[in-house]
């Protein structure tokens, strides 16, 4: 997309959605096209994922401490190496 003649050339993503345009009868006069921009939403779910991994792999390298990660109800939502080797029970036998 380029927003001004003359300007830079921007990548976007765009969410289409197709809807004939019908008459009374039934007969399709023509199509509606409505998009929706995207792309802010799906660089931020990247950045997301990007930065569930990297804590995922700071937390399993940690092997000298337990770290041990609950929800706001107290089940465990993520538990370490370090926690599996100082308390003997695999992340599997906790969460939840």
């Amino acid at each position: 997309v380029q927003a001004e003649p003359g300007g830079p050339v921007e990548r976007r993503l765009l969410d289409l959605v197709y809807q004939p345009i019908a008459g009374a009868d039934g007969t399709v006069s023509g199509i509606f096209v409505q998009g929706l921009d995207i792309t802010d939403r799906i660089g931020l779910e990247r950045a997301v994922r990007e930065a569930e991994v990297r804590n995922r792999q700071i937390l399993d390298s940690v092997m000298d401490y337990a770290i041990i990660a609950t929800d706001l109800h107290g089940l465990v939502t993520s538990w370490n190496e370090g926690a599996q080797r100082i308390l003997g029970w695999s992340e599997a036998e906790m969460l939840g």
